[in-house]
């Protein structure tokens, strides 16, 4: 498995346990943001970029929105 896509598994995780801490009413949906937004510079640090130059901030922008998150923003 490459870097890269430890680094997509990586927030894919990160993105389902917010998502559980938001359904069960623990976190509001601005801390969701930030933990996903924290979380994904972490990841991003390690791997800015796969070899198809898919970056890892459009994939959180995608993640976020299609589980009702705010977007990510650069």
């Amino acid at each position: 498995m490459s870097e890269e896509s430890n680094s997509l598994d990586a927030f894919r995780n990160l993105s389902s346990f917010v998502g559980s801490m938001l359904r069960s009413g623990a976190i509001e949906n601005a801390s969701a943001q930030e933990m996903l937004v924290q979380g994904f510079w972490e990841i991003e640090a390690e791997s800015a970029f796969d070899e198809e130059g898919e970056d890892l901030l459009g994939f959180a922008q995608a993640y976020c929105r299609e589980r009702g998150l705010v977007a990510v923003e650069s």
